[in-house]
């Protein structure tokens, strides 16, 4: 799938922390590079570059997941578009979000600000390491107007029942808002047409993790019934430009035609990250989201296969739709595992301590031998 130099170099380094940080491919790495020569020498940058850099990223992310690129929102992290939904929802008296107690702060958190128009955040207690739908069912009330929840958890690498959830949501009416920071670029995820039965509302995720953009990069898709519903809480002057060039800038009239565009950040012609991240994309693009998400999964497999279950506990799903590209495991003596997360750092393999417990994640750069090297390692220090 990867050819040589795709990536890297790793400096002889086995990254194996995707979930943390996606490295930028060489492509992304030369567009990062024109895009700071054209800084350092302005003549250089085209004045159509302002429009030209969000429409191509646009473009790169609907192309990756099937959407449509005027559903697509430009952020700079999954918490911007949560956001941007909570904030832009008329909330009134007595409604209320279900959150998922232990979840990832960014699905948690944004969603507070609901509290100062009445309404209020309630939490869904799951029995198991995944949310079940049957649990999102038993906590709808008539009064649900949200469901937030993490596609992927990035503790113990369970994976939601997305179709399960979705379907609970839409008979009860319910919006269903995913976070999807540990899934979108590894795995399969496509909206058909307009989104009209997508199991999501809307989708967010960041890009800097398995879509190997930059830092403070992000987006969401959202469906038109969901955007229909929301308000912009910001004016976005360069929002407002759409269609026009930037010699006609004097015309302070209000547009309410701009769709999600009205809710990108601001300074969207972000040259030094978005143009990078395009390429980065457009590269992801050509292999596609599923022989991605399989290449990874045979990964994960090599490596649960291969793990000395006497000494090791594998907490995350062995197999099954449950499984995601985040392999949770820890030491049968867990208070060894922040001594192994250094000496494996310091024998090269790089990979998270989350919760006590030791974390791997392997995406389309990794190489089998990278997964047997850390696994030799693993049973060697233990």
């Amino acid at each position: 799938m990867v050819q040589p130099g795709d990536f890297g170099p790793f400096d002889g380094r086995a990254w194996l922390n995707c979930a943390q940080q996606g490295p930028l491919p060489r492509l992304a790495v030369q567009e990062a590079q024109r895009a700071i020569a054209e800084k350092i020498a302005p003549a250089r940058m085209a004045e159509d570059e302002f429009q030209r850099v969000p429409r191509r990223l646009k473009q790169a992310l609907a192309h990756f997941i099937g959407a449509r690129p005027e559903a697509i929102v430009l952020g700079n992290s999954t918490s911007y578009g949560l956001q941007k939904i909570a904030n832009g929802l008329d909330w009134r008296d007595g409604d209320e979000a279900l959150v998922v107690r232990g979840d990832f702060p960014a699905s948690v958190l944004p969603w507070y600000t609901i509290e100062r128009r009445g309404a209020k955040v309630r939490f869904i207690q799951p029995s198991g390491p995944a949310l079940a739908a049957a649990e999102v069912e038993a906590a709808l009330t008539p009064r649900t107007r949200v469901v937030c929840a993490t596609w992927v958890n990035s503790f113990n690498g369970w994976t939601l029942d997305l179709e399960a959830v979705g379907r609970v949501c839409r008979r009860c009416g319910a919006l269903l808002v995913l976070n999807a920071a540990q899934a979108i670029g590894a795995r399969p995820f496509q909206i058909a047409g307009d989104g009209a039965e997508a199991p999501a509302d809307a989708v967010v995720a960041c890009g800097y993790k398995w879509l190997c953009g930059p830092y403070a990069t992000g987006f969401a898709w959202i469906s038109p019934r969901l955007l229909d519903q929301l308000t912009p809480d910001q004016v976005n002057w360069g929002a407002m430009q759409q269609g026009r060039t930037l010699d006609q800038m004097r015309d302070f009239e209000l547009r309410s035609d701009l769709g999600a565009v009205a809710l990108d950040v601001f300074c969207t012609g972000h040259f030094q990250s978005f143009a990078p991240w395009a390429a980065a994309v457009e590269y992801l693009g050509q292999f596609g989201s599923r022989a991605i998400a399989d290449y990874d999964q045979q990964l994960v497999e090599r490596f649960a296969a291969g793990l000395d279950s006497r000494r090791y506990s594998l907490l995350s799903p062995r197999q099954g739709d449950a499984r995601s590209t985040l392999i949770v495991i820890s030491h049968r003596e867990r208070a060894r595992n922040p001594g192994l997360h250094q000496q494996l750092a310091a024998e090269g393999v790089d990979i998270s301590l989350r919760e006590g417990n030791l974390r791997l994640s392997p995406h389309l750069y990794n190489t089998a031998s990278e997964i047997d090297r850390a696994l030799d390692l693993l049973h060697r220090l233990a």
